[in-house]
């Protein structure tokens, strides 16, 4: 078998396969590997919510597709992500972000109620209600349905009854 030079020293292979080591276990992320600061994606991230308030969501995704792949680990490029999926009414694949939103923050219980939406979306009222109260349970188990995520508490649980009274009036029919 022919060898192919690459050039590299002992030293430099070994960094390379300590990085690769950390990034497959885990500890670091194309954004580390790649020396970016957490200011430049954060500029990125202005850009891609500017496309997204401008409704540009397919250059928006795109950008948030690289944010998430550069740092898989921050809730917020998840959320964009999903967001611009979403708004595209792709409500399959939303849903399938957002599920890697809640993967990274558990606790946040933004992303159930926009599965809810996505849901809504597919004409899947159960699922809906599903979502619904998967967020409620999460909000009141960390007990910031009174506090840090009250508004959104009082969101989900007002979409809750609609959606339950719903459900009802289709069983009575």
């Amino acid at each position: 078998m022919n060898e192919i030079e690459i050039g590299l020293g002992e030293k430099e292979v070994n960094e390379i396969a300590e990085q690769l080591r950390l990034f497959l276990s885990g500890v670091t992320t194309y954004k580390d590997i790649m020396g970016l600061q957490d200011s430049h994606l954060e500029t990125i991230y202005s850009m891609a919510y500017d496309f997204y308030r401008s409704n540009k969501f397919d250059k928006a995704e795109e950008l948030f597709k690289g944010l998430c792949l550069l740092n898989p680990r921050c809730h917020k490029f998840w959320m964009g992500l999903a967001a611009c999926v979403q708004m595209q009414k792709r409500f399959d694949k939303a849903m399938e972000v957002y599920g890697f939103a809640i993967a990274v923050e558990a606790m946040n219980p933004a992303p159930f109620l926009y599965i809810a939406d996505c849901a809504l979306g597919l004409k899947n009222l159960e699922g809906a209600i599903a979502s619904l109260n998967l967020g409620c349970e999460v909000m009141e188990s960390t007990n910031t349905h009174t506090t840090k995520h009250k508004a959104l508490y009082d969101k989900a649980k007002q979409r809750l009854s609609v959606l339950e009274g719903l459900e009802k009036s289709k069983e009575i029919l």
